[in-house]
């Protein structure tokens, strides 16, 4: 018995589709449209989107200390805390000199509940930049969400805010906290508040 010819089983001879049974290939253009630099600068939900969709894209090896400053800081707006936290430690350890950096690094460590971490990264800061008010804020106030709280963390807590208070009596920082709001934590801390509340 013979075998049918190839072309027999395949049917006949298609190359193409004809254009009625054509389906347009359309490509995820999301992740290319991201990569657009332009795109990323207009929409920074997208920057998040794609650091979120791309952990492993994140690098500082091309980048400039403000640069990283600033996407840590829109990664946190955008809510993506913890990479923007790698972001921080990547970039505090490129540019240890970068007192805005060890800061930025600092202050949200404390967001993610880790004051422990902060304060001794945040330590050098005052011993680098001892006139800085915004070195001393960062510092008292990691100091202060340390837990269990003590008396000698306390102590040190107040002398740092007492600080801020004397280099700048108008102190203002980035988080909101302005130097009323030091003033009220101050008296809290001291015992003339009668709630004792911390930050």
């Amino acid at each position: 018995m013979a075998q049918p010819k190839l072309r027999d089983q395949l049917g006949p001879e298609r190359p193409m589709p004809p254009a009625g049974e054509r389906h347009a290939f359309q490509v995820d253009q999301t992740s290319a449209t991201m990569l657009n630099q332009n795109n990323l600068l207009k929409n920074p939900a997208n920057l998040v989107r794609f650091f979120r969709e791309n952990p492993t894209r994140l690098s500082v090896d091309a980048m400039n200390p403000a640069l990283a400053l600033t996407i840590s800081r829109i990664l946190v707006e955008g809510g993506a805390l913890f990479i923007s936290e790698r972001l921080l430690d990547m970039s505090t350890k490129k540019w240890t000199e970068r007192t805005d950096l060890i800061r930025e690094h600092g202050r949200l460590l404390v967001q993610l509940g880790r004051p422990n971490s902060a304060v001794s990264r945040l330590k050098q800061l005052i011993e680098n930049e001892p006139n800085s008010a915004a070195n001393h804020f960062i510092y008292a106030f990691a100091l202060v969400r340390v837990k269990p709280e003590t008396d000698a963390r306390k102590k040190e807590a107040i002398k740092h805010f007492e600080k801020v208070l004397f280099l700048d009596p108008k102190y203002r920082d980035s988080s909101g906290w302005s130097s009323s709001n030091i003033r009220n934590q101050l008296n809290r801390m001291k015992g003339s508040d009668p709630t004792g509340l911390v930050p």
